[in-house]
């Protein structure tokens, strides 16, 4: 089943493909995305970032990392093995405060740029906007959910159960960065 909306997506059927600008996305679940402040606050994402593309890309996927509290049993996913290339780590607190952290691979340097980082979830509209010093550097909707296996980090730990969160940009990157 092919399903392409423009103003509301939800996920309401057990299969779908997802067109974007440069990828194609097979997506099979029945994860309907319901983004809540409580959904994001205080955990960790990552993302690829491979061409130095994450403020432009249509769509960009996010991976959920597992809390401080998980880590002492080796829930740690290697993130350069698992993106096999640059990627972006954003981490979310309370009270609206966001870090954004670009790890380039070849150099194995960690940057973040100085200033202020902002989140916020619009429920209502179900939509979650990035600001950097009170300008938007991204507004994304969520177009699908999966509940994924991600190899750990250490030997003879079994995977770890995570989520990936699909997310669709809806507004265009700005001159912040």
């Amino acid at each position: 089943m092919v399903m392409i909306q423009t103003s509301i997506l939800r996920i309401f059927v057990t299969r779908f493909i997802v067109f974007s600008w440069m990828s194609i996305y097979y997506i099979d679940g029945h994860a309907q995305v319901k983004l809540t402040s409580a959904f994001f606050e205080r955990t960790v994402w990552a993302s690829n970032n491979a061409a130095k593309n994450f403020y432009v890309l249509d769509t960009i996927k996010l991976l959920k990392l597992p809390n401080d509290k998980m880590k002492g049993n080796g829930s740690v996913i290697d993130l350069a093995d698992y993106f096999n290339s640059d990627f972006v780590t954003i981490s979310f607190y309370k009270n609206s405060k966001l870090t954004i952290s670009f790890t380039d691979i070849e150099a194995w340097t960690i940057s973040t740029k100085q200033g202020k980082y902002k989140w916020k979830v619009i429920e209502s509209t179900q939509k979650l906007k990035l600001l950097f010093n009170n300008k938007l550097v991204g507004l994304f909707k969520p177009i699908g959910e999966n509940k994924i296996k991600v190899k750990s980090a250490y030997a003879g730990i079994p995977p770890i159960e995570t989520v990936e969160l699909i997310m669709l940009r809806i507004s265009a990157h700005t001159s912040a960065f």
